[in-house]
């Protein structure tokens, strides 16, 4: 009967032992508490680090998008600038060839005006020759007689 007894108390013990594992493993903790909640911790770690990697990604794509839109307006402006200069440049270009051809009728009127100043002084000095020899012949036509 010994035997049956110490039989008997050894599956009790091994019955309450199995019930034991049995509580851990299917408890809401699932396991040993330690070890779980060092998971846990770690689980909510991860999960932290996860949160805040996605806020800086959110907010390193809005300064993206942002620094896009500011850099296609940049861009739209440098295009109207270059189209203002191109303008520029074409009316530049346009007013040095009216200002070449403006250059050269003024030197021809210069021309033109020295050489009829240098007719007007010939003209003066004939007129001049003229009158000096009809009062010098008129003094020698008076005199003679």
């Amino acid at each position: 009967m010994m035997s049956h007894e110490s039989s008997q108390a050894s599956m009790q013990r091994t019955a309450s032992s199995n019930d034991c594992i049995r509580e851990d493993l299917f408890s809401p903790a699932g396991g040993s508490q330690g070890s779980d909640a060092g998971e846990r911790a770690r689980m909510l770690t991860t999960s932290d680090r996860l949160i805040k990697g996605n806020e800086r990604l959110k907010n390193a794509h809005s300064v993206t998008l942002e620094m896009e839109g500011m850099a296609a307006s940049i861009l739209n402006d440098l295009s109207k600038q270059r189209e203002t200069l191109m303008r520029s440049k074409s009316t530049l270009s346009y007013a040095t060839q009216q200002l070449d051809v403006s250059r050269r009728v003024v030197q021809a009127m210069a021309r033109r005006a020295a050489t009829n100043k240098a007719v007007l002084y010939l003209i003066i000095a004939l007129i001049g020759g003229v009158l000096l020899l009809t009062a010098w012949s008129q003094t020698n036509v008076a005199a003679r007689r």
